[in-house]
Formats: C-alpha cells, structure tokens, sequence
C-alpha cells in the first residue's frame, strides 16, 4: 500500500512538472514578455522521459530478466502516435481552407517528416533556425522534440538491456546499479561534450539531434538510479523540510532559466545545464509518498495530464494565427493561447485517452504496431493530397516566386565559406582553373559577400582567380565591439580579421574589393580611424583596393512585405505594382553617413578606389523590395538577392572602367 501511495504521489509531482515545462514552452512561443526562454521547457521534458522510461525499463528487466521490446515500442505508438496525426492532418486541412496556397505549402512542407518522427532530421539539414522568425513558421516545428523523443525510445532499451548484460557480470543487485550508473555517466558525459562543441560548429545540429541531446535523457536515467539507490540510504534521513528547500530549488532553478536564458544565446551549450539540473534536483529530491504542495495542485495536475496534447496543438494555432495577420495584443494571444487549450482538451478526452489507457488501448503489440504503420501512412497520403490542392489555389506561382527570393543565396553560403560567430579559423573558397594570370580577393562581411556572384562574373577565369574570405556581421573597421546578436564582444570577428589581412600580406592579389555593413557599433572617429587601418594594410599587400560602402537597409522583410501586399492587392497582381508598398528611404541617412566615413579613411590611403553601389539599389532616393522589371531586390531586411545583383553587371562594369586605373581596366 505504501508502494502504491509512493508511486501516486511521485506521479502527481510528475505532472506537475510536465505542466510546469509546457506552460513555460507555449507563452515563450506566444511572446509573452519575461519568458523568453521559454523553449527549456521540451529540456525538461527531456530529462522527464529519460527518468520514466528508465524506470519502467530496468523494473522489467529486474522482474523478468527482459525486455519486451514489442510491448514498449506498441505502448509507446498507442501513447503518442494517435494524438499526433489528428494534429497534423487537423493543422494541414486547416491550413488548406484558412490560407492562400502559397502559405499553406510553405506551412506544411515538413508534415511527412513530422508523421514519421523524423522532423528533427529536417530542420538539421534544410538549416531551419529554431529562433529565427523569418524561418521558423513551419506547423510542425515543434515536432522536432517529438523526433527526439522517438529515436530516444527507439535506442534506449537496446542501449539499456546491453548494459544490463554487460552487468550481470558483477554480484549484488546493488552493484549492477552502480554499473549501469557509471555506464550512462559516461555516455551522458560524452553526448554533453559533443552538445558544446556542435553548439559553437554547427548549431543546427546541437539543438535538433538526439545525440547532442542525450545526455538530458541520461540524467533523468541516472536521477532514477540515483533516487532509488540513495531513497533508503541518505535521502531517507532528509527532513521534510530539507527536501521542499530542494524541490524549490530545482523549480527556481528552472524558471530562472526561463527568464534568463534567450534565443541569442548559442543553445543548448552550457546554458541547458539551468533547466535540465533543476528539473533533475526536483525529481531527486520530492518526498516519497508525500506529493508537494506546488507540483501537486490540482490546476497543475489537470494541465500536466493535458500537456502533451496542448504542445501538440498551441504551435499550429499560433502560426496559422500569424499567417492569418490576427492582432498581437495581450487579448488576442490570450484567446490563442485558450483555443489551443481546448482543442487540446478535447484531443486528450477523444483521441490521446481513450488510445492510452482506454478502451482502444487493449490491443496486442503486433496488431498495435501493424494499424499505427497503415495509419501513418493514411495520414501522410491525406496531407499530401492536401498539399497538391494548395498549389492549385489562384496565386500560388506568383507568391511561390517572391518565397523562393528569401533563398535567393550566393553559392558560396552552400559551400561553407562563412563560418559566422562560430570560428576565427579563416576558411577561404578558391574559384579559378589552371593558367590564371591575375588574382582577385573579396573580403568582409555578409554585405560584402552578397555581391560575389557580380564579382565572380567580373573577374572570371580562365585570366582571373577568385577568393572569398568573409565572415557575416565582422566589419573590416580595427575595432572591437559588442555583438548584440551573441551577447558579447565579437572577439572571434577581430581575430580573424587580423588573420585574414596576414593571409592576404603573403597572398598580394592584383584587387581586394572590401566592405562592410551598416554597423552602428562604432563612433565617427573608430569608423574612418578603424578603416583606415584595414585599408592601409590592404593597399600594401594588393596593386589595387575597391572599397564598397554598404547599401542601405530596406527596414521591412521585403519577401514578406511583398507576399502581404500581394494578398491584399489580389493573388493576380503584378509585382511591379506592389513596389510602393514595400518601400522605404530610413535607413538611408544612415547609409550616407557611414559612407562619408569610409571615403574619409579611403582618401588617406593611396590604390584605394570608392565604389558606390546604392543609386544602382535605392534608385530615385527610395529602397525598393521589387524593381520595375518584377526583379524581387530584397531576400530579407537588408540582403539583396543573386539575381538581382546579377542583373547589375552590366553596370558595374562600366563603373569599375571608370574608376580603374588604365593598367587596371576591365575589358
């Protein structure tokens, strides 16, 4: 009996937690002020589905000496798989009727990928940043955590009945505790190392793959062994009192990581550590067979039971919400935040419950593995059908064209030629064929970078070799500053400035063409002083410097302003006529004053040439997200398209003719 009460109580807290973890998750993703590290919520889930499974699993295998692997894998399909394709089917139908083609296409592009568990793998490889919100509309983003979960429970057992093998090799029952301890210590030691080195390589990676997440499930492991080793030992002399310190403890230290944490800061890295040791002193330390007071309040526990299903369904209502342009105001994501509440409601009353523990839950393993298979594969075939029927809706060509202007890339992004915040390691991408004669190096940052595809086309081989060094936000000013963006000085930038300039001091190309964007982290004096420097060092190692003062920002999204206003002018308008309401001229005065700055520097340094390029972009004194021609300019807020810079070689050319030295002209 007291087992029993034990377990109820544990349970209770249980809930409490997951209530606790998919709040935190659904007003973060609201936007809710004060919360806008709301997202550690899927880690203490995590750390949660690493302590129960854990469980469940080296209970059987102490009773029975096994593992029923189709058991588990038919309990786990029954828990989880039912609740979710009424989701994506719900959300994909939704999408067809509630949104223009083009966005109910753009919306659910990864829902096979969601159906089969394998959406994490998705957004790892089509490079969808979780924090970007030009990039993270997608319906079934969130599902990402559900693709960890899965593969999570597809390993876990055999990982755990090997160690369990490999056990029996010691006496006591006690030691082959301690040995399946140490054994997912170490394996969590070794998934935490590779989370903090894919956090700062590839950031992707870290925050979408199981393996750099394993380590949270391993310490909800080891908090489970951990708990049952020490419950009759140490823990059981803690007072009442003691352990309630403990259990707050773990709760501040989880929502202070809430608070604190935010989306610039390079994540899961050592900050998961927050929400993932605080959910872990929780479960450690509750009481056995007294449930606390906080975890186990009613409202927390209705919402604990509910809290996958509301995770299921708060992000579709949210994004079709934003696509549906519907108010910001506190009432409007209120209202939200409470429909997907009850849809959620419902989904557990009609589809999650009855699945897990109902009626429909007495189904044998084969059968159960057999019917979620042809489900899968009903649901998959049902949001295709739906997403052939969203490319049929008027408009879709024309939206589908200003979409595809947001990856409107240089190539040299696909080759890696930018390593962002990640590295001072210089990484230079080498363009030429044999019997080059004459060498030409671009250097800057990603306002740089954008033209390389012109410059390419300008210096071309066979005569000319081409080199790309460049790194996204790092001026070439000789000024440390602080990056908003990481929350810190941008250390790396100034270090691998000072070694590219030592690259190209060895290297003495014929042409640098340089530059930088519009950073308003510097005074007057750092900007023409910090330039000049760079500039000096530039004209000794090349024949000739062309300098580029960046062009101006358009201030809006301009992909995302032209599909607004294609929808309000109608799904047949043409793009030129949506150019005057996707215009601005702010960032212009701006734009000039930086340039005086950067020609300042230029006239103190001999070989170095100005080349303004913003009355080819911001034609008239107005930034454009469109031209004349229907030419989409614009593939964010600040970064203009290939293809239009492409279009602009022409007169480039006769520019540079213009400015180029006679030894120096471009035929």
């Amino acid at each position: 009996m007291n087992g029993a009460r034990e377990k109820h109580a544990l349970l209770l807290d249980i809930q409490g937690l997951r209530a606790i973890a998919v709040t935190l998750v659904v007003v973060a993703h609201a936007g809710v002020a004060g919360v806008q590290g709301g997202f550690v919520g899927v880690d203490i889930f995590f750390v949660l589905s690493g302590y129960l499974i854990t469980g469940l699993l080296i209970s059987e295998l102490e009773r029975d000496g096994r593992v029923r692997l189709a058991s588990f894998y038919a309990r786990r399909l029954k828990r989880l798989l039912p609740a979710l394709l009424v989701m994506i089917v719900g959300s994909c139908v939704a999408a067809l009727y509630l949104l223009s083609g083009d966005q109910a296409y753009a919306l659910t592009r990864s829902m096979l990928f969601a159906v089969t568990w394998t959406s994490n793998l998705f957004f790892t490889f089509r490079h969808i940043d979780y924090f970007d919100d030009q990039q993270n509309s997608d319906l079934f983003l969130h599902t990402w955590s559900l693709g960890v979960e899965e593969q999570f429970y597809l390993l876990w057992p055999l990982l755990l009945l090997v160690g369990h093998l490999i056990a029996q090799r010691a006496g006591s029952e006690r030691e082959k505790t301690h040995y399946i301890f140490w054994m997912l210590v170490a394996g969590g030691l070794a998934s935490w190392a590779l989370s903090l080195w894919l956090t700062f390589s590839h950031p992707m990676a870290a925050y979408y793959q199981m393996p750099a997440r394993g380590w949270q499930f391993a310490l909800g492991a080891c908090t489970w062994l951990a708990a049952r080793h020490l419950g009759g030992g140490h823990l059981s002399a803690w007072t009442d009192a003691s352990r309630r310190a403990a259990v707050t403890a773990g709760l501040v230290l989880i929502c202070a990581s809430a608070i604190l944490i935010h989306r610039d800061q390079p994540y899961p890295g050592f900050w998961a550590l927050l929400p993932s040791c605080g959910t872990a002193l929780v479960l450690l330390c509750v009481a056995p067979g007294r449930s606390h007071r906080v975890l186990s309040h009613p409202v927390l526990v209705w919402l604990g039971d509910r809290s996958y299903s509301w995770y299921l369904w708060h992000w579709p209502v949210l994004m079709i919400g934003e696509a549906l342009n519907l108010s910001h105001s506190p009432v409007a994501i209120a209202l939200q935040i409470a429909f997907s509440l009850s849809l959620a409601s419902v989904s557990y009353a009609l589809v999650e419950y009855p699945f897990w523990r109902g009626r429909l839950s007495r189904f044998q393993p084969g059968r159960v593995i057999g019917a979620s298979l042809a489900a899968m594969l009903l649901a998959a075939n049902i949001c295709m059908l739906t997403l052939a029927q969203s490319t049929s809706k008027p408009g879709f060509d024309q939206a589908q064209r200003i979409r595809l202007a947001e990856a409107d890339l240089p190539v040299i992004y696909r080759q890696g030629c930018d390593t962002w915040y990640e590295s001072a390691d210089l990484t230079p991408c080498d363009y030429h064929t044999e019997g080059y004669s004459r060498t030409a190096v671009m250097l800057g940052d990603s306002m740089l970078a954008q033209w390389f595809s012109l410059f390419a086309t300008l210096y071309a081989p066979p005569e000319w070799r081409m080199v790309v060094l460049t790194k996204s936000a790092c001026p070439m000013v000789d000024e440390d500053f602080f990056y908003e963006r990481i929350g810190e000085t941008y250390a790396v930038c100034s270090q691998w400035r000072e070694a590219a300039l030592e690259y190209l001091a060895e290297m003495r190309p014929d042409v640098i063409i340089t530059g930088s964007g519009l950073n308003e982290a510097f005074s007057e004096t750092q900007w023409i002083e910090g330039s000049r420097r760079v500039l000096e060092q530039l004209a000794a190692a090349a024949g000739q410097v062309i300098l580029l003062p960046s062009t101006p920002k358009l201030t809006l999204h301009g992909p995302s302003c032209l599909l607004g206003a294609l929808e309000s002018a109608g799904a047949d308008a043409p793009l030129p006529t949506l150019a005057p309401a996707c215009s601005s001229d702010r960032s212009l005065p701006l734009a000039k004053r930086l340039r005086d700055y950067v020609a300042a520097a230029a006239t103190q340094v001999e070989g170095v040439r100005l080349l303004d390029l913003t009355p080819l972009v911001c034609r008239d004194g107005v930034c454009s997200a469109v031209t004349r021609d229907g030419t989409v300019v614009y593939r964010d807020k600040q970064h203009l398209t290939d293809t239009f810079v492409r279009s602009l070689a022409p007169t480039v050319t006769t520019m540079l003719n213009d400015l180029a030295s006679r030894e120096r002209t471009i035929d």
